[in-house]
């Protein structure tokens, strides 16, 4: 897998988006839990050198100015995205969705409320943080994404402290990119770009 040089983002999520995706331009991304507009962000990048637009979500009151697309403060457990999404005028099919709340707990809750009925998303990271005691958070994400029609794809993001589970849909990204990472579990994510 290809890497993506000074990346801010925390195990490269933005370059596993990418080797997903072919390293598409103009793409479009939902990130919940955005935490700060560069550092360990997975959209900055994308936004910045891959010209993607996309909507940012944290429950803080993050400072975005130097950021051309939005962020806004809310609480992510409880947020309508069925309807922010509309207003935002968000694609019905999402190149990536991030999903990273501390707690785990309140990541599921926000999962919960993602109206998949709605809008598809190609490549999803979900942050469960299993080494923090939260496997109930990681096997519930994983029985919606499957449910859902989407392939856990790497495991465990995180050797030896997992925290992450990376996702993609198989109707949106060709076997022939995906496939050869198919199964992967327990690994730290610098593993992957060597």
């Amino acid at each position: 897998m290809k890497i993506i040089k000074d990346s801010p983002s925390q195990a490269s999520q933005d370059s596993f988006v990418m080797n997903m995706l072919e390293w598409k331009r103009h793409g479009y991304y939902v990130e919940i839990g955005a935490y700060d507009p560069v550092e360990m962000s997975n959209s900055y990048i994308l936004e910045n050198k891959y010209d993607w637009s996309g909507i940012s979500f944290d429950i803080q009151n993050v400072d975005f100015s130097n950021r051309k697309n939005p962020c806004l403060k809310l609480d992510a457990t409880k947020a309508d995205y069925k309807n922010i999404l509309k207003e935002y005028k968000a694609p019905s099919t999402i190149d990536y969705l991030q999903l990273d709340i501390d707690p785990a707990p309140n990541t599921l809750a926000a999962l919960k409320r993602i109206p998949f009925d709605l809008y598809k998303f190609a490549v999803i990271t979900f942050e469960h943080d299993l080494y923090r005691g939260h496997e109930d958070v990681a096997i519930k994400s994983r029985e919606i994404f499957r449910e859902q029609g989407y392939e856990l794809l790497i495991e465990n993001v995180g050797n030896p402290d997992p925290y992450e589970d990376w996702y993609i849909n198989p109707q949106l990204i060709p076997e022939s990119v995906w496939k050869k990472y198919s199964g992967i579990k327990n690994i730290e994510w610098g593993k992957l770009y060597q």
